[in-house]
């Protein structure tokens, strides 16, 4: 299968001063592409494990890398023209749960980043398997994989609001912000409430219940300082 989704929601995390983006999990490019697009002077490097993702992924950004990212060493980055100094911001939209060890390569991802390391940014978009909607699926008894969405079946690992932050934090980022996106369902008032009115309850609902209404998880952080013992 292959990914083309544009993750407008993410997109629109990415920090203002990022001008060296590594996009794990590209796809065909479309992310990078809208974000070259909205950022002048903005170059993408993009890693897939789908030659067919590649080809359409390498006319849209500056490199396209082919690897398996469960044993995906960054330090290759710098070897890519125009990336030799690191990257500002590295990208996981919808591709960490899909690992063996998404916490190994976290771990790793420090030698990717632009000295400082610790001023890099990593914004990470999880999918929440705690949706009401999937919730209610559970209580009916039902645990059923999908073609995509939440339980799509290439899934290995599956967060919620708490995992997913934890996720981060363990492996060497501290969070500088994490929020759900998603809607509280309003099924056939919309209109009669209005987009304003909407918005705000959707915004409310899910400030107070992010692993309820969470159709995903936004995580944005940055590196922990190293420890001494890793500069030396």
């Amino acid at each position: 299968m292959i990914y083309e989704a544009l993750n407008l929601p993410l997109l629109r995390r990415i920090p203002r001063d990022a001008r060296r983006v590594l996009d794990l999990g590209c796809g065909t490019g479309v992310f990078g592409e809208r974000l070259q697009a909205e950022r002048a002077g903005c170059r993408v490097l993009g890693v897939t494990f789908s030659e067919d993702e590649a080809a359409a992924a390498r006319p849209r950004l500056d490199a396209v890398l082919v690897r398996n990212l469960d044993a995906f060493d960054p330090a290759e980055i710098r070897t890519q023209p125009g990336f030799a100094d690191g990257v500002d911001c590295v990208v996981c939209s919808h591709v960490l749960e899909h690992l063996l060890d998404p916490a190994a390569l976290l771990r790793s991802l420090r030698v990717c980043f632009a000295p400082p390391a610790t001023a890099g940014w990593l914004v990470v978009g999880l999918p929440n398997v705690m949706l009401w909607k999937q919730r209610v699926a559970f209580l009916r008894g039902h645990f059923r994989y999908t073609e995509g969405g939440i339980m799509d079946r290439t899934h290995r690992a599956f967060y919620d609001w708490e995992s997913a932050r934890a996720l981060l934090t363990d492996n060497g980022f501290r969070l500088e912000s994490a929020e759900a996106d998603g809607v509280f369902p309003l099924p056939g008032l919309r209109p009669l409430l209005g987009a304003a009115l909407s918005a705000s309850i959707d915004r409310g609902a899910l400030r107070r219940f992010p692993n309820v209404f969470g159709y995903q998880f936004i995580l944005v952080a940055r590196p922990e300082a190293a420890p001494a013992s890793a500069t030396a």
